[in-house]
């Protein structure tokens, strides 16, 4: 039973970087705000994509990123930078 296990809520934003450096400035706004508003103890997490999928690990002090090529067939196997 998890009835005394208390629940941290979960966020994770998409992020097309296929758009205008105006438009990407407007989302890092948006998501710097939205994470000011997140709950203490909130989980977050980042997913970018463009010609790549980046995923974001924000827990330190720098985030780190992990990217993935995207290749015409789909997603690279094997190919996490």
């Amino acid at each position: 039973s998890d009835a005394g296990v208390q629940q941290r809520p979960i966020t994770v934003a998409l992020v097309d970087l296929d758009a205008s450096d105006e438009f990407i400035e407007l989302v890092k706004s948006a998501l710097l705000a939205a994470l000011e508003a997140l709950p203490p103890g909130s989980l977050f997490g980042l997913v970018t994509f463009s010609h790549k999928i980046g995923l974001y690990d924000v827990q330190g002090d720098v985030a780190v990123v992990k990217n993935v090529p995207i290749v015409s067939s789909g997603l690279a196997e094997d190919k996490l930078e």
